[in-house]
């Protein structure tokens, strides 16, 4: 289940009266929360009233909440409510759920959202507050409906059909070489490429292609990772540390790193090996000892192991 099935959820009305929305990614809460005001992708625009277990500062009673769901709204058609970090909450807000949750107001519209949490091998499932709602047992054996339960988390193999997707709802269409490109820079981190697909859509165009990633991601010709690694290939030590001085100024060294390492990869060179032991080189004295480690020294390393 993902954003798409949330989307659709409110596209037809909310069929059910509650729901539970887990993830592990404070974006992807921000994506869904944009889902649910009806912001992008056909929404309407829908007022909410959303509440953190976890602010301590600013704690309403869950009785309060319950009172808001059972009221008619006055501003649209069924009263939305938000309950955010429900993990956090308390044997006492949990049962008092429970007990709304067996006769639930049909004129709102409650979401349950949770962070997920990590096991002993590192893999993300729902807290035993979520279990609690979500799991037949004696204490809400009594609960008249099955909570659907929206997992908005993204496989690292889906990133990519993710990427595609996010394209697609605001109207323009990726190339595959592009989609690749960004996910070989900015990895599973899926608030990166979301701010990557928006600049993309602003461009004016329907159909983006592997230049328009790197205009986006680093501006001119001579300032972009390409040509770095073109002059690179040619041997050409003068035009490379140029070309170094202006993509280093914008860009992370780690995200240099993964862009030079994606274009040497369709360069056919027996000497590839070395040079991706280079690039291995440095990004492990990035991460450890020397973390402001000069990446001129690694261009003249590759140059040199390409001669």
């Amino acid at each position: 289940m993902s954003i798409k099935l949330l989307i659709n959820e409110r596209d037809s009305g909310y069929k059910s009266p509650a729901y539970i929305i887990a993830c592990t990614d404070d974006f992807l809460y921000s994506e869904a929360m944009n889902v649910i005001r009806g912001g992008g992708d056909g929404g309407d625009g829908q007022i909410v009233d959303v509440f953190d277990i976890a602010d301590t500062s600013q704690s309403v009673p869950i009785n309060s909440i319950i009172d808001l769901l059972n009221t008619v709204s006055l501003f649209s058609q069924r009263q939305i409510v938000v309950i955010r970090n429900f993990q956090k909450a308390g044997k006492d807000k949990i049962e008092l759920i429970i007990k709304y949750l067996t006769n639930p107001s049909l004129n709102s519209v409650l979401f349950i959202m949770h962070k997920k949490v990590k096991d002993k091998s590192n893999k993300s499932k729902n807290s035993a507050v979520i279990e609690s709602l979500i799991t037949p047992s004696k204490k809400n054996a009594k609960v008249s409906l099955e909570l659907p339960v929206i997992d908005l988390d993204i496989a690292r193999k889906d990133v990519l059909a993710w990427v595609a997707g996010k394209a697609a709802r605001l109207g323009i269409s990726i190339s595959n070489p592009a989609i690749t490109f960004m996910n070989e820079i900015y990895g599973d981190n899926l608030g990166m490429l979301s701010n990557e697909i928006e600049k993309l859509s602003l461009l004016g165009k329907k159909k983006l292609a592997l230049e328009d990633v790197l205009e986006t991601s680093y501006g001119e010709k001579e300032g972009n990772t390409f040509h770095l690694t073109d002059v690179i290939a040619k041997l050409d030590t003068k035009k490379a540390l140029n070309a170094l001085r202006l993509v280093i100024a914008k860009t992370d060294p780690l995200m240099l790193l993964g862009a030079i390492n994606w274009k040497l990869s369709t360069i056919h060179d027996k000497r590839l090996a070395q040079c991706f032991e280079i690039l291995i080189d440095t990004e492990m004295r990035l991460k450890g000892s020397n973390p402001d480690l000069p990446m001129d020294w690694t261009v003249l390393r590759l140059i040199q192991m390409l001669r």
